[in-house]
């Protein structure tokens, strides 16, 4: 049941805490994105996956290796559900531009440069772009149909691989979490977060786990891992941590002993 993930004491202290007016900081910008580390892939046979090489994109088809993509620097391949398609970032020739303005520095040259989402089809090749700018977050002053060159952190795909999550980092103290379809049109901001996780299996498949930046009444912060519904309703509060969630219990599935 939901209840049962929900921590009872962190409940009542962080509802208490929202209660009391907890908002994200709305101070300007952050200097650069918090890039993720291009985890190391194992090819096993018979499995298969997409990794990255010399700024390019391969397909492992569980025997054998294919470059798929020979332009530009791309990153941070994830392989769809149904194993058919593969999402990846690929560099602009766009300086990066957060929301707010007045931030500066950088963490490496390639860093000045914004991402694109990208989606090709394996198979046959194609590839189309996804996100190349984004829409001004939603309940932050913006003159209207204002749209920001973004940095994309930490892509994934839904569930049932029609839609497309990801981060872009838009404040000091928060990134902004988006989603896409992956068949394209216009990215839709969700809320502030610093971490994102699809639920994959379990009473919560389907929803999200992200990381907000909260504030008390009467002064300092806290960040907190809570279950989001894709819509962006906060469903549960999970962990203070993203490494002390327990994914064993989070991802177990009831099974019928009939």
């Amino acid at each position: 049941m939901a209840t049962s993930r929900i921590l009872t004491a962190a409940c009542c202290f962080i509802i208490t805490a929202s209660i009391c007016g907890c908002s994200f900081c709305k101070q300007p910008t952050l200097v650069g994105p918090d890039r993720q580390q291009q985890e190391k892939v194992v090819l096993t046979p018979g499995h298969k996956a997409v990794f990255e090489k010399n700024k390019q994109i391969f397909y492992f088809d569980g025997k054998t290796q294919v470059q798929l993509t020979n332009a530009g620097s791309n990153h941070y391949p994830v392989l769809s559900p149904d194993g058919g398609r593969v999402l990846f970032t690929r560099k602009s020739k766009k300086e990066a531009m957060n929301p707010v303005d007045g931030g500066d520095g950088f963490y490496d040259p390639e860093d000045v440069y914004s991402d694109q989402l990208w989606i090709m089809d394996i198979n046959s090749r194609v590839e189309k772009m996804l996100v190349e700018d984004l829409p001004w977050p939603e309940g932050y002053p913006a003159e209207k149909g204002t749209r920001f060159v973004p940095w994309i952190e930490n892509a994934q795909f839904s569930v049932d691989g029609r839609s497309i999550y990801f981060m872009s980092p838009c404040w000091v103290t928060s990134s902004a979490l988006y989603v896409v379809s992956a068949d394209g049109g216009e990215a839709k901001f969700i809320e502030g977060s610093n971490y994102l996780k699809v639920i994959e299996h379990g009473e919560y498949k389907g929803n999200l786990i992200i990381s907000q930046h909260r504030y008390f009444l009467y002064g300092g912060s806290y960040d907190w891992c809570y279950i989001f519904s894709p819509e962006g309703k906060e469903l549960a509060v999970l962990s203070e941590d993203p490494d002390k969630i327990d994914w064993e219990r989070l991802n177990f599935e009831e099974t019928d002993d009939k």
